[in-house]
């Protein structure tokens, strides 16, 4: 059995394009058959997935962004750089340490078959 991808703090995980796609897909279904508007809940605490999830629902033409569990200050300037497909860094805190990691994200590198982060072995 193959282990799952999973989103690292690092950033360039395989699992960043599945977080993109996922969101982009729930967003899309939702709007599917109405007019009405489609907004979608993340919550900050799930810090690697903060950038991935919310870029594939801007790509999906979600109508709001909701965000809770933490403290969101940061999420309107990073919805404005992903809409706009810019580099961004969103911030993981690690327990036990004083400083939180930078976590990279880059719209168009994932998009273009790109993952940044360390070299992908043979």
């Amino acid at each position: 059995m193959r282990a799952t991808p999973r989103l690292r703090a690092s950033g360039g995980s395989p699992a960043e394009i599945r977080t993109v796609l996922g969101n982009f897909v729930d967003v899309r279904l939702a709007k599917e058959g109405h007019d009405g508007l489609v907004g979608i809940d993340h919550l900050e605490k799930i810090q690697p997935a903060t950038a991935p999830a919310m870029f594939g629902a801007i790509l999906a033409g979600v109508d709001h962004v909701l965000v809770g569990a933490g403290v969101p200050g940061r999420i309107p300037s990073l919805a404005s750089r992903l809409a706009r497909c810019e580099p961004c860094v969103t911030k993981v805190a690690v327990v036990g340490d004083e400083e939180p990691l930078d976590h990279p994200f880059d719209p168009m590198a994932l998009l273009a078959g790109h993952h940044p982060g360390p070299p992908r072995g043979p």
